[in-house]
């Protein structure tokens, strides 16, 4: 599912002239890049679901929290193939401080981020309001 997503948006939104061959994206010219398992979101995914499952929290705010963070995992996936395919293009000079410095540190950041939502909106507030109660 990242593959199609992540070849759409550079066909469709960025009209890109490329050729899928199998997990390829091969662009004329400029030569092609391979979008195997370890680009996929699917660790993060895990990471995501299995702390949320674990943390404390309102199962009434996680059952809509869960999957919509799911989902903001797998736009941020699709994202950084895109971003990586547009560096590929434009500067393939500097693919591997995409890939390796820039791209995957922000989507362990994005990661973190959404775990700070849910503490700082969702779990701290509960914990503010009851102290408030109990003096």
């Amino acid at each position: 599912m990242l593959y199609s997503h992540s070849v759409w948006v550079p066909e469709h939104l960025i009209k890109y002239d490329f050729i899928q061959h199998g997990f390829f994206i091969t662009f004329p010219g400029y030569g092609r890049i391979l979008v195997d398992e370890t680009c996929s979101p699917t660790k993060g995914l895990m990471h995501f679901l299995v702390l949320m499952l674990i943390f404390f929290g309102s199962w009434k705010h996680k059952t809509w929290f869960i999957p919509t963070g799911l989902v903001i995992v797998h736009i941020i996936g699709v994202s950084r193939i895109v971003g990586l395919t547009i560096v590929f293009v434009n500067i393939p000079h500097r693919w591997d401080l995409f890939h390796d410095f820039i791209f995957r540190p922000f989507f362990c950041a994005m990661l973190f981020l959404i775990w700070v939502v849910w503490v700082e909106y969702f779990f701290l507030p509960k914990k503010t309001t009851d102290k408030r109660q109990n003096p």
